[in-house]
């Protein structure tokens, strides 16, 4: 996989679960935003509990808020911005329930919201999240609760000036890389600094060619615990997003 910018014709198909004890609206602000810059496709699947009461989520009431449809939209208008929405609304086990439409379809990336709070130490987040991601190695935007989002919710403006990409022997990086010159390629307003960490006494050679054009940075993080150090190295950084490559259920 060389370096090179990935096209704008490679759309975002994403799906979002929304589910119960979730910051669902911020990790659907991000979804939303992905899909509608890429001119992509975005499933949402609503679990609701069992009283049938559940958190009312608008595509074209975000969308018009964004000033990216007129007030007053429908249906065909969203179609008409190169935005697919397919909405599924049922009960039951959320698990089951976003795993089976995972099987049916093909996603790029699943968005979901975590209840988990940052902090050293902590990465990641919530049970539905990890089962999703690992069992379907599904590349994952994990939204915390308490994350800084990188996309405004009144103007849905993207802000990322720094992204955050460890670096390791394995996995390899080229997958984290491609990942980000995509992203990067829906919001060519954007250069953000691109910090390489690694926790070792080595940083581990990187082809040129995977960061050439991008602020590209490379730092050591202190020894001790790797989640913990990444954690820390965010925080330092102030990282809008990590980027990060794994090896799948097996690990970290």
């Amino acid at each position: 996989m060389n370096g090179g910018p990935i096209t704008v014709e490679e759309k975002f198909k994403i799906i979002h679960p929304i589910h119960r004890q979730a910051n669902n609206l911020v990790a659907f602000i991000h979804a939303l935003k992905l899909a509608a810059a890429s001119k992509g496709s975005l499933e949402i699947v609503d679990v609701r509990d069992g009283d049938g009461e559940g958190e009312t989520i608008s595509v074209r009431g975000m969308l018009e808020h964004w000033n990216m449809l007129l007030p007053g939209s429908n249906r065909s208008d969203v179609a008409r911005a190169g935005l697919s929405v397919t909405k599924v609304r049922t009960h039951g086990n959320p698990k089951k329930v976003v795993a089976r439409r995972m099987q049916r379809h093909v996603h790029d990336i699943l968005v979901i919201g975590t209840e988990q709070k940052a902090g050293p130490g902590v990465l990641f987040g919530e049970d539905l999240s990890l089962y999703l991601s690992r069992f379907f190695r599904q590349t994952t935007l994990f939204v915390p609760l308490e994350a800084k989002p990188f996309v405004n919710i009144d103007s849905g403006a993207v802000m990322l000036d720094t992204i955050l990409l460890p670096v390791a022997v394995s996995p390899a990086c080229e997958a984290s890389f491609a990942l980000l010159r995509r992203l990067l390629s829906f919001f060519p307003q954007l250069s953000p600094r691109v910090v390489g960490v690694h926790a070792g006494a080595v940083f581990p050679y990187v082809e040129p060619a995977l960061f050439e054009g991008l602020d590209w940075q490379e730092k050591l993080l202190p020894s001790g615990p790797v989640v913990a150090s990444i954690a820390a190295a965010a925080a330092a950084e102030t990282a809008d997003l990590i980027i990060m490559s794994t090896n799948g259920r097996d690990t970290l």
